[in-house]
């Protein structure tokens, strides 16, 4: 399952992907020789890329980075910029016991991540109104066409979808998504696919969590610790 994420501060949303320990996740819950997550996609998706270098966890690397912009860790744990605490929120329908795994792990580096009770017609309408910043999702078929039903705006009529990702990013990722498509070589096809999946997490659309399933963050709501 993974959280999907929009146009929040990369700062912020690179922090926050650091802060995830994907392997203490994957032994936690399913024992020590679960696979950890290491892309946006699943494994058994046509033309998976594995992206575990850049999924590493740490929050040493995170601590420094928040520090320098601007937002200052207090003694209950949490940082604070202009007095305003790091706050991301979470609304949860159903909860899982790995939603607060991962709340521990990120308050290692102080976000508050607040899992917030909701029924399902108030989930949907925050995500309508972009009343979030995470929400979870599963992103596991054969082909890599569904990427564009998670992600493209012209194939999914999801909220979520089109909070995940700037206009200007969203244009990039259709080009690659119908140029992939279309390409009947499977090499080259190949190429734009794993261009997807780079330009996806250089975004830190998706928070991978562990292997079949993700967690996303989205552009939610206008405050100011989603826009370091």
């Amino acid at each position: 399952t993974p959280l999907y994420s929009s146009a929040a501060s990369d700062v912020y949303k690179r922090q926050f992907q650091k802060a995830i320990d994907r392997k203490s996740y994957a032994s936690t819950f399913f024992g020590n020789h679960y696979p950890v997550a290491e892309g946006v996609i699943e494994p058994s998706t046509l033309y998976y890329k594995s992206q575990a270098q850049n999924l590493q966890h740490d929050p040493q690397a995170a601590n420094a980075l928040l520090e320098k912009a601007g937002w200052k860790l207090r003694e209950d744990g949490y940082r604070y910029k202009n007095d305003e605490k790091l706050t991301v929120v979470y609304p949860v329908v159903d909860g899982k016991a790995g939603d607060i795994l991962v709340q521990d792990q990120v308050k290692k580096v102080g976000f508050n991540m607040v899992l917030l009770p909701v029924t399902a017609g108030d989930a949907s309408n925050r995500f309508i109104a972009g009343d979030y910043d995470l929400s979870r999702g599963v992103l596991s078929r054969g082909d890599p066409v569904v990427i564009q039903s998670h992600s493209d705006v012209r194939y999914s009529g999801s909220a979520i979808a089109r909070n995940r990702f700037t206009p200007e990013v969203q244009a990039q990722l259709q080009v690659l998504l119908d140029r992939g498509a279309a390409e009947p070589d499977t090499a080259i096809r190949r190429g734009f696919y794993e261009e997807v999946q780079d330009l996806i997490l250089s975004e830190n659309g998706f928070f991978p969590v562990y292997a079949l399933s993700l967690i996303h963050i989205s552009e939610p709501r206008d405050v100011e610790e989603s826009r370091m």
